[in-house]
């Protein structure tokens, strides 16, 4: 989800932002020509254009927890010529979620601690209850 987009500055300059796995992030070339930098774009996995004030997407069920890399680019981003990237600063506030056991995107814990908060509360409860018993 971005929010606090500017979104006239966004669509002017065609900002889109790119995600990729991993490994496949590891596997793009390493080239700086304006096709081999268009190639690796469209390669991501994942598109976003940042063309509205907020935007939620949804990745696919993941069964592991796996590195993502996000990549941020504009129409001036394979561009070698650095007389033409006089366009404005693109603000945006990017939040990543994990669904809650309902599916809704709620939960800001990373994959790998899902129910840890939930779990340290019950065994504080239950310590709380088991002390009030033998007190």
């Amino acid at each position: 989800r971005s929010s606090d987009l500017d979104v006239a500055a966004a669509v002017a300059a065609e900002s889109v932002l790119h995600l990729f796995p991993e490994q496949d992030w590891q596997n793009l070339p390493e080239s700086s020509d304006a096709a081999s930098c268009k190639a690796m774009l469209s390669k991501a996995q994942l598109s976003l254009p940042l063309n509205h004030t907020e935007l939620n997407q949804t990745v696919s069920q993941i069964p592991c927890p796996q590195v993502w890399y996000v990549l941020y680019a504009d129409k001036y981003t394979c561009e070698s010529n650095q007389e033409t990237m006089n366009s404005e600063d693109v603000m945006f506030e990017m939040v990543l979620m994990n669904p809650d056991a309902a599916g809704n995107p709620l939960d800001h814990f990373g994959a790998d601690e899902s129910g840890l908060h939930e779990f340290f509360f019950l065994q504080v409860l239950a310590y709380f209850v088991a002390s009030c018993i033998y007190i």
